[in-house]
């Protein structure tokens, strides 16, 4: 027993030091003005209308669509165009154009960014698109305005319009769908039995500390979550050279893309 708690933490050792050879170097932050700097994630709620949990269920979403389909939606809430008057936009529509190009939604060659843009002083919404979208695009995005958005909005349900709406926006016009995962009763009974086994780990180390069976267990586990990471950062590596454009990153949290729109999409009001 003591032999294997000894080879354990040498090799949780010896992968601790390869993974701190790589130090990961801070993004460099630019200066978007006259527009507003985004925030750093898929969603920038100047407006003030999200919670936490609200914007960050819709931050995890943006950004497993980005990693798994390459589609680069970015959410905006902003106080009114007034707020910005160094743009001399005077209409949403040349806002959003204009703020999409100087950020340079979605990723290359696709060209296919979203913005989705809510200026509540306004009392206007529009979803902006990337120039690669074809007219079908503006009318799906019509539709959600129509349907999804302003309805919403028009009921002071503005947290709810911006969720669904970026639902609708990665459905209809992403063409992506998002399954609502329900726990079946399988996961059920395999969570529970994964407290209980935690637990009795947790009893294990309190009661023998290292000379139990539980402290064993916990560096064997330390050591496979280690050695998984580094799996994952080596096949990532390895995709990254076998086919990746290099101008593709997570647009929100690794800058954005490199796209532009040449004004396609829908606006609407309430």
């Amino acid at each position: 027993m003591k032999s294997t708690f000894v080879f354990l933490v040498y090799y949780f050792l010896c992968l601790l030091t390869t993974f701190s050879q790589e130090t990961p170097q801070p993004l460099a932050v630019k200066d978007y003005s006259p527009y507003p700097n985004p925030h750093a994630g898929y969603v920038s709620d100047l407006a003030g209308i999200l919670s936490e949990k609200q914007k960050g269920y819709i931050e995890q979403l943006l950004l497993t669509i980005e990693v798994e389909y390459k589609l680069e939606v970015i959410v905006m809430t902003i106080p009114s165009l007034a707020s910005y008057p160094d743009t001399d936009n005077k209409t949403i529509e040349s806002f959003a154009t204009s703020l999409f190009n100087a950020y340079g939604i979605g990723n290359m060659p696709e060209n296919n960014g979203v913005l989705f843009l809510v200026s509540m002083g306004d009392r206007k919404a529009r979803i902006e698109l990337g120039s690669g979208y074809g007219s079908m695009a503006d009318q799906r995005a019509a539709d959600i305005m129509n349907t999804v958005i302003i309805p919403r909005f028009k009921a002071s349900d503005y947290s709810g319009g911006i969720k669904y709406g970026t639902i609708a926006i990665v459905e209809k016009i992403g063409g992506i769908k998002i399954e609502n995962r329900t726990i079946s009763f399988l996961n059920v009974i395999l969570t529970g039995a994964s407290i209980i086994f935690l637990i009795s780990v947790a009893v294990s180390l309190f009661r023998h500390g290292k000379s139990g069976w539980g402290w064993i267990f916990v560096g064997f586990i330390i050591a496979l979550i280690m050695a998984l990471l580094r799996i994952l950062e080596t096949f990532e590596g390895s995709s990254n050279r076998s086919g990746r454009s290099d101008q593709w990153k997570p647009g929100g949290h690794g800058g954005f893309g490199g796209g532009s729109s040449s004004g396609g999409g829908a606006s609407g009001s309430w």
